[in-house]
């Protein structure tokens, strides 16, 4: 059986904890059993998504990988700043992965966002190498949902990008999809059932080991209930809507941690100041072995997803990590 040497991009990775970095992880650690795989090449960046993280090395080796992190700007959540992170980033890897185009056979990519499925698919036809995706969000649907059905531009940004995500996709010799709503998105690629897989989304070893150790214990409530949310607190969670005015309504039955970070989380501090609220408090990123300790001690978990049609796609992965705590669960 002869053994090939994969190029594994991210644009997030451990120790950064966020969506896009557990999915990237969960998908290596998979891969890395293979036993058709010989070597990998993980290029990613510098923990970016809620601050710098200190003693971080740019270059770890480990079980069958080399991992190369490279330094790109805070971004904070700020979308122009996302665009000059990743251009920073495409170019570092650009310039690494053409410098080592000899030492892989393959290129794999995990993408939440346009832009690594694009890289990916750049550095395989310049590179002549075979390329996979796994696909866990799609952006011109995202993109479409952020304005009215009347705007022309984002109307027509949305359908050039759909077209050259279809391009990447028919170029690709695998691609997984995280959920199968993505499926009816692209009725042409669905159609020809070529190298299409459903990998979805699952609970993490952490949360079952979890699971395993810890007893929920039923609690009577004599004062407030004690709701936990964690996550990103952005556009896509419309937060603001939600728990402003619950902590407003219930100010003496609720109580709301947030633990996290995002663009919205300005809106929610200023609310919290501008209505004198003392029932919110928030955060910062936790890792997930302090955020399980959070997690037991809460009455309650909260989840809320902004109105958006892309989210008819998918399930938020926040519930798979909610549904091993035996916690009732908010929606």
């Amino acid at each position: 059986m002869e053994k090939i040497k994969v190029l594994f991009i991210s644009f997030y990775y451990p120790p950064d904890f966020c969506a896009g970095s557990f999915r990237a992880e969960s998908v290596f650690n998979a891969l890395k059993d293979d036993n058709r795989i010989s070597k990998f090449y993980v290029y990613t960046t510098f923990p970016h998504r809620y601050g710098k993280i200190s003693d971080i090395k740019n270059r770890k080796q480990c079980f069958k990988s080399n991992i190369l992190k490279v330094k790109i700007p805070q971004h904070n959540g700020r979308f122009i700043y996302q665009i000059l992170s990743f251009l920073i980033f495409a170019i570092k890897i650009i310039f690494v992965s053409f410098k080592n185009k000899n030492s892989f056979d393959k290129i794999f990519i995990t993408s939440s966002r346009f832009g690594t499925a694009m890289l990916g698919y750049f550095l395989s036809i310049f590179l002549n190498k075979p390329l996979a995706v796994d696909i866990r969000d799609i952006f011109s649907d995202s993109l479409k949902s952020l304005g009215s059905e009347k705007s022309i531009i984002i109307n027509f940004f949305s359908k050039v990008i759909k077209k050259i995500e279809l391009i990447i996709l028919e170029h690709a010799k695998w691609k997984n999809f995280v959920s199968p709503g993505f499926l009816d998105y692209y009725p042409d690629i669905n159609s020809k059932k070529e190298n299409i897989n459903l990998f979805t989304n699952g609970i993490d070893e952490i949360f079952i080991k979890n699971k395993l150790s810890h007893v929920s214990s039923v609690k009577t409530y004599s004062k407030s209930v004690r709701v936990v949310y964690a996550g990103n607190i952005g556009y896509g969670q419309g937060l603001e809507k939600i728990i402003i005015p619950l902590a407003i309504s219930m100010n003496k039955e609720i109580n709301f941690l947030i633990i996290g970070d995002g663009s919205s989380k300005h809106e929610i501090v200023n609310k919290i100041k501008k209505f004198n609220l003392t029932n919110i408090k928030i955060l910062k990123p936790l890792n997930r072995n302090e955020l399980i300790s959070y997690y037991n001690s809460a009455d309650c978990l909260f989840l809320h997803l902004n109105d958006i049609p892309a989210f008819k796609r998918v399930i938020p992965s926040k519930i798979f990590e909610y549904a091993t705590f035996e916690k009732p669960v908010l929606a």
